[in-house]
């Protein structure tokens, strides 16, 4: 008889901007969230053995507001970032004219440089919550985690598997990923390496690398070792690149888990109704790769502008896993909520990549909904999704 081990979470808390405000805020939001998943496993007799739990996508990047007041919590973006300009009006003006003197207007938008100046104001703040709540959740619950991602100066650990600043790529800011053993220890950094033309505009990504025909950008941590095998990470674009395959297979990864974000317009909602704008994004039409520049050569042209996200996912994304050879499982987990006129969404999933009989979902699971919220935010629920394989 098969004994079915081994467990693979995708857990997506629904978050909104009050939930960053604090650490206790934040971490009191996402430890329910996995209470309650892990609550449901056990009870399907799922968890019991070596588990790893997965979040999304930029679940550690608005923390950029954490300690702020709650006026952060406006219609839109832009009013929040105003409030952080003014509040650290000294700060972010000596910022702003220093990568102004050494040149980023010719790398980065001018709005990126600001968002990157009020990342760099508040990004010791953003790494020792994101760091010390996803450390104390592992150890609490027992379980290897997958943070997200976080948009923050590049770190590296130290001897005791802590987080510190990597000194050596100072001035930089990476969408990175962190990994945390049950001790709580950091045991992975996966840098995003194939940026989307948004976060071209402020972002950073490791440095290409020219190895004969192939293109490719250098990231040296993707995989990291578990109990329940070699575990490789990539950051949502990275996924629809067959060369990132590639590096996980290089690097042996068995399980590949995907952190992602899909966003939709939030005005799109209608007052008082279901939240829709993010099921208008994952139905909307795949406009292609942004930017096209590393479109892959097995693109079909005829997709473009015809097929909708959702599709494009499925083609590009999650039937690209094939391409790691050495890899068993793979999953997928999309960022959802509401941050200011943000809204985001997807359809997180756990599978076997080449056997269907390898493991099985165990369900596909929801938290409690507040139906007598007056805000379509307040009746929406966090999910999760389980999925069991064999060692």
């Amino acid at each position: 008889m098969v004994r079915f081990d081994n467990t693979v979470i995708v857990a997506t808390p629904f978050m909104t901007v009050k939930d960053y405000l604090s650490p206790t805020a934040y971490y009191t939001k996402l430890d329910s969230t996995l209470t309650d998943v892990l609550d449901d496993a056990r009870k399907r007799e799922s968890g019991s053995g070596p588990t790893v739990v997965v979040f999304p996508e930029n679940i550690g990047t608005w923390l950029v507001v954490v300690n702020e007041s709650s006026w952060v919590d406006r219609p839109n973006m832009l009013l929040a970032m105003i409030w952080l300009i003014v509040k650290y009006c000294l700060s972010f003006f000596l910022r702003f004219l220093f990568a102004i003197l050494i040149g980023d207007i010719f790398r980065y938008t001018l709005l990126g440089i600001v968002r990157r100046c009020i990342f760099k104001i508040k990004s010791n703040e953003m790494i020792e919550v994101y760091s010390s709540t996803f450390s104390k959740l592992a150890i609490k619950h027992g379980v290897w985690i997958v943070a997200g991602s976080i948009n923050a100066p590049p770190f590296a650990t130290d001897q005791d598997g802590s987080l510190i600043y990597d000194s050596n790529q100072s001035g930089k800011i990476f969408n990175q990923s962190v990994s945390f053993s049950p001790q709580g220890h950091v045991v992975g950094i996966s840098k995003k390496i194939f940026l989307v033309k948004e976060e071209e505009e402020f972002l950073d990504a490791p440095p290409l690398q020219t190895s004969g025909e192939i293109k490719e950008k250098k990231n040296e941590n993707m995989v990291f070792d578990s109990d329940l095998g070699r575990i490789g990470v990539l950051v949502c674009a990275d996924s629809f690149y067959p060369r990132s395959y590639q590096l996980l297979q290089k690097q042996r990864a068995e399980i590949i888990v995907v952190a992602s974000q899909v966003f939709g317009d939030a005005h799109e909602v209608p007052s008082g109704d279901k939240l829709i704008g993010a099921e208008k994004a994952w139905a909307s039409k795949w406009w292609g790769y942004s930017p096209p520049t590393y479109t892959p050569k097995d693109v079909d042209a005829n997709d473009i502008g015809k097929i909708t996200e959702k599709d494009a996912w499925r083609k590009y994304s999650f039937q690209r896993s094939k391409l790691c050879k050495t890899a068993k499982v793979c999953a997928f987990s999309f960022f959802r909520g509401l941050m200011w006129d943000m809204i985001s969404d997807g359809r997180s999933d756990v599978f076997s990549i080449e056997d269907p009989n390898l493991g099985r979902t165990v369900c596909r699971g929801e938290g409690k909904k507040n139906k007598d919220g007056k805000n379509p935010t307040e009746r929406e629920s966090d999910t999760w999704v389980i999925y069991d394989f064999p060692h």
